[in-house]
């Protein structure tokens, strides 16, 4: 049985390369918000936005912000004021250390994250629960979604439906 590997740095590259296809093909472009950090920074960006069963996506790109990570940060059904993410899934270049990494299995990539250790509730176990923890060189990953899959959008927002019950925002 195969397991699930970390990708070299090309794949990497790939992977990423691969991710933002599906995004602009799956999405579309929406109009120019303002996102706001806890830093007090704050981006003005035109988010990739995207209907679901779970109500509205978005998805924010962001690959100039730092030299750590490319941002990917998403929204479900958004305020009008104070937009924030509700998840991120940063993908590291650098010196970086962000939660979002991709893995492999055979030749599929997936878009994976690292769990949530501030938030209070287990998220290994709550993620566990939805079948979505993989073991990757004996660490917990929370898989979210692969980068073939026909339902790529319903993934992620599924993923921040969940996110927002485990802090308790929904």
């Amino acid at each position: 049985m195969e397991k699930y590997q970390l990708l070299t740095k090309k794949e990497e590259k790939n992977a990423e390369k691969e991710l933002d296809k599906k995004i602009k093909k799956e999405f579309e472009k929406g109009s120019e918000v303002t996102m706001s950090f806890g830093s007090g920074v704050k981006l003005t960006k035109c988010p990739y936005v995207k209907q679901t069963s779970f109500g509205e996506l978005r998805l924010f790109v962001e690959k100039e912000f730092n030299n750590r990570a490319h941002l990917y940060l998403l929204n479900l059904n958004p305020r009008k004021t104070n937009y924030t993410s509700d998840a991120e899934l940063n993908i590291p270049f650098g010196d970086g250390k962000p939660k979002g990494l991709f893995v492999k299995k055979g030749n599929e990539f997936f878009w994976c994250r690292k769990p949530f250790p501030s938030v209070k509730k287990d998220s290994i176990g709550f993620f566990r629960k939805q079948d979505m923890i993989i073991d990757l060189n004996d660490k917990n990953i929370i898989k979210i979604t692969s980068l073939e899959s026909r339902r790529f959008a319903e993934d992620l927002a599924e993923f921040v439906n969940l996110v927002l019950i485990l802090k308790g925002r929904k």
